[in-house]
């Protein structure tokens, strides 16, 4: 019901990087599980997941790219060499803190390069 109308699909793509970890708050990860997050990021191996549409905030440095969903307590970390982090085509690194718009008609892409 209302998690597959209120979520938007989102791909993540990892190039360069060693398999990536997800850190997740204990609370979090159930949530998190439901929506398909995986728990690692395979080389190369773009996944698929959904997650809650509306308005996401990014905190991108170059040791750690974090995705906290607005209005939960859902926070998505990887902590990861990286030298590029795009999300559909925008640069994100570099920004420090970008508010991202999530929208369930269209699927988001990001990209993590690692150093």
């Amino acid at each position: 019901g209302y998690l597959a109308w209120g979520t938007a699909p989102v791909t993540v793509m990892t190039t360069g990087c060693p398999p990536l970890e997800l850190r997740l708050d204990p609370p979090v990860a159930l949530m998190a599980r439901f929506l398909g997050v995986p728990a690692v990021f395979e080389p190369e191996q773009p996944v698929t997941f959904r997650l809650p549409s509306g308005s996401l905030q990014a905190t991108v440095r170059p040791g750690e790219a974090t995705l906290r969903v607005a209005g939960l307590a859902l926070h998505l970390r990887i902590l990861a060499d990286l030298s590029q982090v795009t999300w559909n085509g925008e640069e994100l690194l570099g920004h420090d803190q970008v508010s991202l718009q999530l929208d369930r008609s269209r699927p988001s892409t990001v990209t993590l390069v690692c150093r």
